[in-house]
């Protein structure tokens, strides 16, 4: 079950990375494919992972995969960027944790996937702490933010499903593959699209070094926490690993909490007894689903 602790790795590299994104997408950065241009060159980093194990050139076949899976997270990305612009970082990841619904649906359609009776039952207790996590004043709510998520996470379950169709390539080589679509892709963007030049280089006229080293982190945190990730899907059935990283609720509520009661100014999420006894209950109905899943 070493495929539990990867899955768990990733999910808090992508917690820290999450709030931070908050903050800069938030205050620093006002267009999404201003984000995505100006973070291009930390895909660099995706090379590190080169050190780390073989390069292999895959089939045609895998390479169409590892290429739509890119593709499928870029555009699942740029609606999550654009949710976090307008809903509380704690709801818009609770509610992005949803996914594993619809990676259930989607491996066992495409992958056979076929699991035991006790990690059936951990899908609705963690499915049920996200929709508590979403209520607004007693009842649900879905927001043009969350409406967003909703897509995103869409997007983002396509993606993980061709990461395992993917799975008998390396991490390696699907990791640098991956970046270096990213590397000629957001470019080409910034070339092709007048609308995407100008939004960019106003954005860099607001931000200096401190900022751009953030973004770099938040970015380098993802690259990392995909390819932990990527591991556990080589060793674990993947709609269990995507149901495992629905605990991010729980780092992200910590890291959110502590920064609204230290630094109000850089983030600031609702907060009140009502609010933290739902979270509780939430977070412990997932931590119930995350034991049954590990039995």
């Amino acid at each position: 079950m070493d495929w539990i602790i990867l899955a768990l790795i990733a999910t808090l590299l992508w917690s820290f990375g999450a709030v931070l994104c908050k903050i800069v997408r938030l205050n620093f950065i006002k267009n999404s494919i201003s984000y995505l241009i100006i973070s291009t060159p930390i895909t660099l980093c995706g090379l590190i992972f080169l050190f780390f194990g073989e390069f292999i050139i895959p089939s045609v076949k895998i390479m169409s995969f590892i290429i739509l899976s890119a593709i499928s997270g870029i555009i699942g990305y740029w609606f999550y960027l654009e949710a976090l612009h307008k809903e509380e970082i704690s709801k818009t990841i609770i509610f992005l944790n949803m996914s594993p619904i619809f990676m259930l649906v989607f491996a066992s359609i495409f992958l056979n996937e076929i699991l035991e009776l006790s990690d059936y039952l951990a899908f609705p207790l963690i499915i049920t702490g996200g929709f508590l996590m979403s209520l607004d004043n007693n009842r649900f709510r879905l927001s043009k933010g969350l409406f967003l998520l909703v897509i995103s996470m869409i997007f983002f379950t396509i993606q993980n499903l061709f990461l395992k169709l993917s799975a008998e390539s390396n991490f390696v080589t699907i990791t640098v593959i991956r970046q270096m679509f990213f590397l000629v892709l957001f470019p080409l963007i910034f070339i092709v699209s007048k609308k995407a030049r100008e939004s960019t280089k106003q954005d860099l006229k607001d931000i200096n070094k401190k900022k751009i080293s953030l973004i770099y982190l938040v970015e380098i945190l993802g690259i990392t926490g995909i390819a932990f990730s990527y591991m556990a899907m080589q060793r674990g059935p993947v709609s269990l690993v995507v149901l495992v990283e629905g605990i991010q609720p729980l780092f992200v509520f910590i890291l959110a909490l502590f920064l609204t009661i230290q630094f109000p100014k850089i983030l600031k999420e609702e907060i009140n007894k009502k609010t933290i006894i739902i979270k509780i209950i939430s977070i412990i109905l997932m931590l119930v689903g995350l034991y049954l899943i590990a039995q």
